[in-house]
């Protein structure tokens, strides 16, 4: 694969999936650590070769600090090749398993902020008018600062409609409808978040089977044992309500937010005293201003502003640009996110001589 060679160097497989392979590279000119995404062309269907191609004019369309960022595609002999985003942090899946074989569940807040960010990704792309349709821990990546990317977009569809029936996903995850083949919309995706943070909680899935058949019957007719009981019963609920079997029953991501930590903080957020107002040095006043940050957002969306905000100072991007994709992402209250955490930066770069154009 001689364009792939010419500008990166394979260092490591990640893994491998259905339709090809995942390696880590390093881009030649400037050392940057990138994943390949090398999807095998050969012997598909004209159908699944547009399917191929479909994903990579995807995933180069999303821009959002809690989505895995494109780089750039190509097409070498039979093998269309995806440069992405690496994480470092690894993906939530390799976290669970760590924390299962040392028996030890996340705290509440770790769930929550976990949750959250996904949360943040998923509304980005059902805005989009995506529905992700393989929503799962593996799909869920961490950069080494806590921020939580949602990637792998190869089964991810632009709704032409308003629903869809293909049946795509992987089986842990289905929603009821897609069991029963019935046609469905963003509230599937929604159904497949409500079994993440089930299984963030009780470090399992809420349906086992030993067969696909059994699997979906359980999905379609059983309740699922409850999480485990030192969680908040408000956390209990909002699992519940995420997996009722009924579509039009089931939270939408926008109640989802009025549940979760920023938009109600009195039932996730622990509780911070505002900090007190100090100026003995700058270091001090870096500090305070951090923890003035993360009284006004949360630890989840304090870190995906600040590596928002952080990105595009580098990047020298005027503050307009900053401020209407900033708005898009979080709101009318991003302007005010955003300011806080620019002043943050200032800081930083006076104290720490972080580098900020």
């Amino acid at each position: 694969t001689w364009a792939l060679r010419s500008k990166y160097q394979e260092v490591r497989l990640l893994g491998v999936g259905n339709m090809g392979s995942a390696f880590e590279v390093k881009r030649l000119l400037d050392g940057t650590q990138l994943v390949a995404k090398k999807v095998n062309l050969a012997g598909l269907s004209e159908k699944d070769r547009q399917e191929a191609l479909r994903e990579s004019q995807l995933h180069s369309d999303l821009k959002s600090p809690n989505i895995v960022s494109y780089k750039e595609s190509f097409v070498e002999k039979d093998q269309l090749i995806i440069i992405m985003e690496y994480c470092k942090g690894g993906d939530l899946a390799c976290l669970l398993k760590k924390h299962t074989q040392n028996n030890q569940y996340l705290q509440e807040s770790k769930v929550l902020n976990l949750f959250f960010q996904v949360c943040l990704a998923l509304d980005y792309l059902h805005q989009k008018g995506i529905v992700h349709r393989d929503i799962k821990s593996s799909n869920v990546y961490l950069t080494q600062e806590g921020v939580v990317k949602l990637g792998d977009f190869g089964v991810s569809k632009v709704l032409q409609g308003s629903t869809t029936a293909t049946q795509i996903g992987t089986p842990y995850y289905m929603s009821p409808e897609v069991c029963q083949n019935s046609p469905y919309d963003y509230k599937s995706d929604v159904w497949s978040l409500g079994v993440l943070l089930y299984e963030m909680c009780s470090l399992k899935f809420p349906f086992v089977a030993n067969n696909l058949l059994s699997l979906a019957m359980k999905i379609i007719s059983d309740t699922p044992d409850e999480i485990p009981e030192f969680y908040s019963r408000e956390l209990k609920e909002l699992v519940k309500q995420l997996l009722n079997k009924g579509p039009q029953k089931r939270l939408s991501l926008t109640k989802v937010f009025s549940e979760v930590e920023v938009f109600s903080p009195k039932k996730f957020r622990t509780r911070r005293k505002k900090p007190r107002v100090s100026f003995r040095s700058p270091k001090s006043r870096t500090k305070q201003v951090r923890d003035s940050c993360i009284h006004l957002m949360g630890d989840s969306l304090f870190y995906c502003v600040y590596e928002f905000m952080k990105n595009h100072r580098q990047k020298g991007t005027a503050d307009k640009k900053i401020f209407e994709e900033a708005r898009s992402n979080w709101g009318p209250q991003a302007s005010k996110y955003c300011f806080e955490v620019d002043q943050l930066l200032f800081l930083e770069n006076s104290v720490y001589n972080i580098h900020i154009n």
